[in-house]
């Protein structure tokens, strides 16, 4: 391709050189250098363009070839170390002849042991998920293992012993089936939960720190008094979901449903509720300091007493909405205008800033108070 270019420009070179001699027109002449330069410019920077490509390409493929080598190399020394298979089936036969010769349970102490030892053997691992890496690894084998047990319809003495020392961190979940589990105050931070039917669970007390439940079925899940700080419940089904008391600091629920849901309590500090549906739901009390709650709809919710000091509410949906005794700023009210508060107009005319105290937050404070409400 370069002697084809080097060729032409050289026929280009020629015919300069033969106007040059021939033409009585200056500017002919220039027009014609002119030209020559651009077409020489434009095919450099298509060279460029070509070499710097194909660099990219070459770099993307080593580095796609270094990231399968590493997830391979850690697989196997997964299961050199583990021996997941064989060690999970051992435990598990173990396991079932146990509750043939004694259905009805407990499980004995030695069982339980292995159980527990086993969780905190199996070690998580990131993937290769199509033309990118996943960040955050995930352990299949925790997941396997927690599946397992539940399937195995444990007495519930046994499988709280087991949730109590066991670990079941990072454990990928996906599409899992956990309809009504019981796995309350189970440890499973940064859990892959995406996509799971978590209908009616209980997940109180659990330690769900940074889990992953984007698309996950929750509705009449009980997670509260959970941690739930910096988890992903991104377009999570939600309804009628109990989260009261539960740390969601940091935690993303863009998009959620959270119709009719128990959000009493909560701890939410610079939390993300983008878009989220809230109607109806029960919020008295929380904490949503610094939350960014825009385009949320909040109709007939309930924020009595709710801390709404930094919030961003901007196109947020406040129709019917309670405010009685809520925290605020003092220059709170004035931000409807410039925020675009749908319904901003009738809290504006209903309420007030006042200095007052408030059952949760014992400082001196400035809360929001019914106009008609006087001094009581």
């Amino acid at each position: 391709m370069l002697f084809i270019a080097l060729l032409y420009t050289g026929r280009k070179n020629a015919e300069f050189s033969k106007l040059t001699r021939t033409s009585e027109n200056g500017s002919q002449v220039r027009k014609a250098y002119r030209r020559l330069v651009l077409w020489l410019a434009g095919f450099v920077l298509i060279l460029v363009g070509i070499g710097v490509f194909l660099i990219q390409q070459k770099d993307k493929t080593i580095d796609e070839q270094q990231w399968k080598l590493a997830q391979q190399k850690q697989m196997i020394e997964s299961i050199r170390i583990n021996s997941p298979s064989e060690i999970m089936g051992s435990v598990l036969d173990h396991l079932i002849a146990e509750l043939r010769d004694q259905p009805s349970g407990p499980l004995s102490a030695e069982t339980i042991a292995q159980i527990v030892k086993l969780s905190h053997t199996f070690e998580p691992y990131p993937y290769w998920d199509g033309d990118s890496s996943s960040t955050i690894a995930y352990s299949p084998e925790r997941g396997k293992l927690l599946r397992a047990l539940l399937v195995l319809d444990l007495d519930s003495s046994s499988l709280q012993q087991i949730l109590g020392s066991a670990t079941f961190a990072h454990a990928d979940l996906h599409d899992a089936n956990l309809f009504q589990a019981n796995l309350e105050g189970i440890e499973m931070p940064y859990a892959n939960l995406t996509g799971a039917n978590l209908l009616g669970v209980n997940l109180r007390s659990a330690n769900l720190e940074g889990a992953r439940f984007w698309g996950a079925s929750m509705e009449e899940a009980q997670l509260d008094s959970a941690n739930l700080r910096r988890a992903d419940f991104k377009w999570a089904h939600m309804k009628a979901v109990n989260l009261s008391a539960a740390n969601l600091n940091g935690a993303d629920l863009s998009k959620a449903n959270i119709i009719k849901a128990n959000l009493s309590g909560i701890s939410s500090e610079w939390s993300f509720w983008t878009g989220a549906l809230l109607m109806e739901s029960n919020l008295e009390g929380c904490n949503l300091l610094g939350a960014k709650m825009d385009r949320a709809n909040l109709s007939k919710a309930n924020l009595n007493e709710a801390l709404l000091r930094e919030v961003d509410f901007k196109e947020a949906i406040f129709a019917g909405i309670k405010l009685e005794r809520a925290p605020v700023g003092v220059n709170w009210l004035d931000r409807f205008g410039k925020s675009m508060v749908i319904d901003g107009a009738f809290i504006q005319e209903n309420y007030e800033v006042v200095k007052g105290s408030s059952a949760i937050f014992k400082d001196e404070i400035y809360i929001l108070r019914k106009k008609n409400a006087g001094g009581s």
